[in-house]
Parts: C-alpha cells; sequence; structure tokens
C-alpha cells in the first residue's frame, strides 16, 4: 500500500497520469522561476555596475573640483618652493605656512577636520587629546592647553591633538 493514497487500492491509471501531469506543471513552474531569478540576478548585477559607475564618475568630478579650488594654493607652493632652492630670492616663511593653511583649509569640504588650536585652554578629553609627555598628562576633565593641533576626517579621530597640562 502507498502512503500517498487514503483507500486500500493501488492508485489508478488515471490517477498516476494526473499525478504525472502535476509533477511536468510543478517542473515547469520551477524552470520558470529559474529563469526569472537568473534575470533578476542578470539586472542587479548590472544595476551594481551602473551604480559604481555613476558613483566613480561623481568621485571623479568631486575630486576635480577640489583640485581646481586648490590649484592656486599649490601654483603658489611650487614656486616658492622653486625660489628657495634656486636661492635666486628670499622667500618668507609665513607665506609658506599661510599657503599650507590654504591648502589645508581647502581640504574641509571632503571632511578634513581640525582639532583644537594651538594655545587654546581646553578640559582634558582622552578621545580627543594626548599628553605630549608622561610628566604633563592631565586626567580627564583637568585643565590642559593645545601644544598640537589633532586631525579628523569624516568625524573620526586619526590624530589626537597634543597637549600638556596646564600651569597655573
Amino acid at each position: 500500500m502507498s502512503p500517498w493514497f487514503s483507500s486500500n487500492q493501488e492508485p489508478q491509471r488515471e490517477e498516476i497520469h494526473e499525478f504525472q501531469n502535476k509533477i511536468q506543471s510543478l517542473q515547469m513552474e520551477l524552470t520558470e522561476r529559474d529563469k526569472i531569478i537568473a534575470a533578476l540576478q542578470a539586472d542587479l548585477t548590472r544595476l551594481r555596475l551602473q551604480q559604481d559607475e555613476l558613483q566613480s564618475a561623481a568621485v571623479g568630478q568631486a575630486l576635480e573640483q577640489y583640485i581646481k579650488d586648490i590649484a592656486p594654493t599649490a601654483v603658489q607652493i611650487y614656486t616658492q618652493a622653486y625660489l628657495l632652492e634656486s636661492q635666486t630670492r628670499p622667500v618668507a616663511a609665513e607665506s609658506i605656512a599661510l599657503a599650507a593653511v590654504r591648502l589645508l583649509h581647502g581640504l574641509e569640504p571632503l571632511g578634513f577636520q581640525t582639532i583644537g588650536e594651538i594655545g587654546a585652554n581646553v578640559s582634558f578629553d582622552p578621545t580627543l587629546h594626548m599628553p605630549l609627555s608622561p610628566d604633563s598628562e592631565p586626567g580627564s576633565g583637568e585643565a590642559a592647553v593645545i601644544r598640537l593641533v589633532g586631525i579628523a576626517f569624516r568625524g573620526q579621530v586619526l590624530r589626537k591633538a597634543g597637549v600638556e597640562r596646564r600651569k597655573d
């Protein structure tokens, strides 16, 4: 006796034929679903590639605009470096420093940030500050003076600001 049938007798030819038709129908549905899945996967791959191309183009355009924005400052730095190397004309240190600061300010729209200002009095925060020496290490919340700025990029601290305990 078959577990698929409730009656005590074996299935008739008609029932067998009906089940074979049902199996064939289900196999065709599975084949069709496999084709749909394959087509969707191909579409997804194509869309991912298009998205990557668009993203790459957008990044390229943003970098191009950034380079255009900093080009005058870069030209000034290269010119001053040439003048220093050739020693044909004296170059003021403040001129180089100001050009470098302008270059760094040009990075701000991309997410570049400085942490603190040199000489600023702050409360020591170990997530933003690092002591410059073990002798000058302030405790958390203690008064400190920034001696070296820190650097962050898009909110992530890359280098903590160097501090010393404030001497009153």
